[in-house]
Protein backbone atom coordinates (compact mmCIF):
# COMPACT_ATOMS: atom_id res chain seq x y z
CA UNK A 1 0.00 0.00 0.00
CA UNK A 2 1.13 3.76 -1.22
CA UNK A 3 0.13 6.99 0.04
CA UNK A 4 0.17 9.95 -2.05
CA UNK A 5 0.00 13.87 -0.82
CA UNK A 6 -1.69 15.60 -4.10
CA UNK A 7 -1.72 19.40 -4.34
CA UNK A 8 -3.86 20.37 -7.59
CA UNK A 9 -3.79 24.07 -8.47
CA UNK A 10 -6.36 25.87 -11.34
CA UNK A 11 -10.40 26.35 -11.34
CA UNK A 12 -11.31 23.59 -9.00
CA UNK A 13 -13.21 24.85 -6.58
CA UNK A 14 -17.17 26.13 -6.90
CA UNK A 15 -17.60 23.07 -9.65
CA UNK A 16 -17.56 20.13 -7.15
CA UNK A 17 -14.59 18.86 -7.64
CA UNK A 18 -14.17 17.18 -4.28
CA UNK A 19 -17.43 15.60 -4.52
CA UNK A 20 -15.87 14.18 -8.41
CA UNK A 21 -12.30 13.10 -6.33
CA UNK A 22 -14.30 11.08 -3.67
CA UNK A 23 -15.88 9.46 -6.51
CA UNK A 24 -13.52 8.60 -8.27
CA UNK A 25 -12.07 7.45 -5.14
CA UNK A 26 -14.33 5.09 -4.26
CA UNK A 27 -14.14 3.48 -7.75
CA UNK A 28 -10.27 2.85 -7.04
CA UNK A 29 -10.91 1.55 -4.35
CA UNK A 30 -9.08 4.64 -2.85
CA UNK A 31 -8.87 5.57 1.22
CA UNK A 32 -7.78 8.99 2.13
CA UNK A 33 -9.09 12.64 1.99
CA UNK A 34 -9.44 15.86 -0.37
CA UNK A 35 -9.92 19.60 1.37
CA UNK A 36 -9.89 22.97 -0.11
CA UNK A 37 -6.80 24.69 1.09
CA UNK A 38 -7.22 28.49 -0.02
CA UNK A 39 -8.91 29.70 -3.12
CA UNK A 40 -7.48 27.69 -6.46
CA UNK A 41 -5.43 24.88 -4.60
CA UNK A 42 -6.96 21.40 -3.71
CA UNK A 43 -5.22 18.90 -1.31
CA UNK A 44 -5.83 15.29 -1.41
CA UNK A 45 -4.12 12.18 0.68
CA UNK A 46 -4.87 9.18 -1.06
CA UNK A 47 -3.98 5.44 -0.17
CA UNK A 48 -4.25 2.65 -2.40
CA UNK A 49 -2.50 -0.10 -4.22
CA UNK A 50 -0.12 1.15 -7.06
CA UNK A 51 -2.14 0.31 -9.71
CA UNK A 52 -5.50 2.02 -8.05
CA UNK A 53 -3.38 5.24 -7.03
CA UNK A 54 -2.40 5.04 -10.87
CA UNK A 55 -5.81 5.07 -12.41
CA UNK A 56 -6.66 7.54 -9.68
CA UNK A 57 -4.45 10.09 -10.06
CA UNK A 58 -4.67 9.95 -14.05
CA UNK A 59 -8.34 10.41 -13.93
CA UNK A 60 -8.83 12.79 -10.93
CA UNK A 61 -5.93 15.01 -13.32
CA UNK A 62 -7.71 14.11 -16.93
CA UNK A 63 -11.63 13.54 -16.51
CA UNK A 64 -12.85 16.24 -14.98
CA UNK A 65 -13.95 18.58 -17.81
CA UNK A 66 -15.37 21.23 -15.86
CA UNK A 67 -11.64 22.12 -14.16
CA UNK A 68 -8.92 23.55 -15.40
CA UNK A 69 -6.03 22.17 -13.82
CA UNK A 70 -3.05 24.26 -14.00
CA UNK A 71 -0.85 22.33 -11.33
CA UNK A 72 -1.04 18.37 -10.77
CA UNK A 73 2.19 17.66 -8.17
CA UNK A 74 1.54 14.52 -6.46
CA UNK A 75 4.41 13.19 -4.33
CA UNK A 76 4.68 9.85 -2.27
CA UNK A 77 4.99 9.66 1.34
CA UNK A 78 5.25 7.15 4.63
CA UNK A 79 2.23 7.26 7.02
CA UNK A 80 1.21 5.31 9.91
CA UNK A 81 -2.58 6.41 9.82
CA UNK A 82 -4.09 3.83 7.85
CA UNK A 83 -7.69 5.92 6.14
CA UNK A 84 -10.52 3.02 6.68
CA UNK A 85 -12.71 5.72 3.92
CA UNK A 86 -12.62 8.32 1.44
CA UNK A 87 -14.06 11.77 3.05
CA UNK A 88 -14.31 15.40 1.68
CA UNK A 89 -13.15 17.78 4.79
CA UNK A 90 -14.33 21.03 5.37
CA UNK A 91 -11.44 22.08 7.92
Amino acid sequence: MQTFKILVTGFIQGIFYRKFVKETAIKYNIQGEVRNLDLNHVKIIAQGSKEDLENFTYTCKNSYKPAIIQKFEKEEFVTKVKYNSFEIMTE
